[in-house]
Parts: structure tokens; C-alpha cells; sequence
């Protein structure tokens, strides 16, 4: 039963934490169906791992339903809280990480501006060329 209530509470987590990047970042039908679907083989196959291992392979009700209790549980007393922190930190991340690309992208594109002005002037800037000091003789 114990591995139940743990299975529970481990799948409303990984649950709310799709939430949170669902929140975060606008996904759109399809990244949204790929992570359903990731959810969804995810809690099946715990699900079969755990009544393998901890039950010899027979489906044991009281644990099916000691993982519906506890997920409803922590949906109802912790979810909205777990989401709302998850989805203010990771915005803020979100935002950090942002600013920092646009920082190192601006940098770049000036670094390489100079680079390319640079190229262009060469070493020959103010000086006459040797072909046409040849020609000129």
C-alpha cells in the first residue's frame, strides 16, 4: 500500500509539473498530445512495474485504489499551490534565460560586425598596394 500512495503522489507531480511547462511556455495541439501521451505510457508501465514487482503480477484493487486516493488527495490539497510555484519560478528562469540570449546575441552580432569592418580595411589601409607600385614604375 505504501508503494501506491507513493506511485499516487509521483504521478500527480510528473502531472503537474507538464502543467507548469503547459503554463509557461504556449504549447501548442501537438507538443500538448506528445506530452499526454509521454504522461499516459509513463503511468502505465509504473503502474505494471510496481504491481510486478510488489505483487507477484496480480492486480490488487486496494493498491489501484490506494493510488487513486492518494492522487486525488494531493490534487485537491497541494496541486494548486505546487503549479502556482512551479509556474513563478520557471517564469522567472524563463526570463532570465531570455534576457541572457539577447544579451549574448547582440554581443555576437557587434563582435562580428567589427570582425567583418575590420576584414574589409585589411592591413593595406592608407597604404598603396605592391601591384600598383609595379604598374606604376
Amino acid at each position: 500500500m505504501l508503494y501506491a500512495g507513493v506511485l499516487g503522489l509521483e504521478l500527480g507531480l510528473i502531472y503537474d509539473f507538464f502543467r507548469i511547462i503547459r503554463r509557461v511556455w504556449k504549447c501548442n495541439l501537438f507538443v500538448t498530445a506528445c506530452m499526454d501521451l509521454i504522461f499516459w505510457i509513463f503511468t502505465a508501465g509504473r503502474t505494471f512495474y510496481i504491481m510486478h514487482t510488489q505483487s507477484n503480477g496480480t492486480l490488487r484493487w486496494f493498491a489501484i485504489l490506494g493510488v487513486l486516493t492518494i492522487l486525488f488527495l494531493y490534487m485537491k490539497w497541494f496541486s494548486t499551490y505546487v503549479v502556482k510555484i512551479g509556474v513563478f519560478v520557471l517564469s522567472h528562469v524563463k526570463s532570465v534565460m531570455d534576457w541572457l540570449k539577447k544579451f549574448l546575441t547582440k554581443v555576437l552580432k557587434m563582435s562580428i560586425i567589427k570582425l567583418g569592418k575590420h576584414s574589409r580595411k585589411g592591413d593595406m589601409h592608407g597604404k598603396k598596394s605592391g601591384i600598383s607600385d609595379e604598374i606604376s614604375q
